[in-house]
């Protein structure tokens, strides 16, 4: 055999004996491998790691608020922040309006009102809740609303099961001849009648004003306990509001009553004549809650009480007052209009009213 081909004999044996080599090389190290995974000790885990192992790998799910609550036969929709426990509003933990968590935010009153021959519940909110539930509606729907600005929950109190406040919305016919004969109206005007007000109730501001905004006006030459209140909203909602298409540029919101004395005590005092104004006026920033006024006597108040020299009074009758929430554009040409219920602040699908209820003690 020659020598060269006795040298690709060994080289090819070689080849073989490294591969076979290496083949079994691999194959003890799996082995190896797999013997050591089996050999591993079982690390034994108590039931407490794992709660804490679950704990921590389980997503967090919050409480989902119910959609509605069922409360005296009402659908009442929840209000975000508060806590519905049968018939009272609480505060809940870190809500928006400022109140410490377990703080009474509000309360339900079956049958609390009549408004227009129709009995009605309502809700009572503090002040606190129906400004931050005003602004999130100017923000979202661009209109203003405002509450009731008497507790109804000490109304029906103070006047007893069979009694109750009576709200009725009439048309304002002095106004509209006014506003017709100036073209300055959108469609008639409105306002509400209220009456069966006991003694004693007090008229809270409806709104928050500013500095140049809080009006008096007493008509001191015929009663010394008529006057006309009026609250104009702060100037910054200029152009910010609509009534269906049209542009809002001032808000306010008036009432009218007899038999009252303003709050606090004192103020008939501050009242002058200003700008050839008929009536003496009183100028004040007021706060959304703040008391303004209370009824103190039993007397009827009506549109005629401005046509004629003598008031037309029934001594026998409650107590009424007279309340409008004014629309206006202050661009040319003016347009003025006041409305009734149209615009008084409700709560849900059901449409229940809102009204102001104090501080709780």
């Amino acid at each position: 055999m020659k020598v060269s081909n006795i040298f690709k004999v060994l080289t090819i044996a070689l080849l073989v004996i490294a591969f076979t080599v290496s083949v079994i090389s691999c194959k003890e190290v799996v082995v190896e491998e797999q013997q050591q995974e089996e050999e591993k000790p079982v690390v034994e885990v108590s039931n407490e790691t794992k709660e804490e192992i679950k704990e921590e790998t389980t997503p967090v799910v919050e409480e989902e608020t119910p959609e509605e609550i069922e409360w005296e036969g009402m659908i009442i929709t929840p209000i975000e922040g508060l806590r519905f426990d049968k018939g009272t509003f609480y505060a809940k933990a870190g809500n928006s309006y400022g109140l410490e968590e377990g703080e009474k935010a509000g309360v339900f009153v079956k049958d609390a009102v009549e408004i227009n021959e129709v009995m009605e519940s309502s809700i009572g909110l503090r002040p606190e809740v129906i400004e931050v539930l005003q602004k999130e509606i100017m923000g979202e729907e661009k209109r203003f609303v405002y509450p009731f600005p008497i507790d109804l929950e000490k109304a029906k109190a103070d006047l007893g099961q069979d009694k109750m406040i009576k709200i009725r919305e009439v048309a304002s016919e002095s106004l509209d001849e006014w506003a017709k004969k100036e073209n300055t109206f959108w469609d008639n005007n409105f306002k509400m009648e209220i009456s069966n007000v006991p003694l004693g109730t007090i008229i809270y501001s409806p709104v928050s004003t500013s500095p140049d905004g809080y009006l008096f006006f007493g008509n001191n030459d015929r009663r010394n306990d008529y006057y006309h209140l009026n609250f104009l909203t702060n100037s910054s909602l200029e152009g910010k509001l609509f009534r269906g298409n049209e542009r809002i540029d001032r808000v306010a919101v008036g009432i009218d009553a007899i038999g009252i004395k303003l709050l606090p005590e004192g103020i008939e005092e501050k009242m002058v004549y200003e700008d050839e104004a008929p009536f003496p006026t009183y100028r004040s920033d007021v706060k959304m809650g703040t008391p303004v006024a209370e009824i103190i006597s039993k007397e009827y108040l009506n549109d005629k009480y401005w046509d004629e020299k003598e008031s037309p009074i029934d001594p026998s009758s409650e107590p009424s007052i007279s309340m409008s929430y004014g629309l206006s554009q202050l661009k040319d040409p003016d347009k003025y209009l006041e409305t009734g219920l149209e615009n008084l602040l409700t709560l849900d699908k059901e449409k229940i009213p809102v009204f102001i209820s104090p501080a709780y003690e």
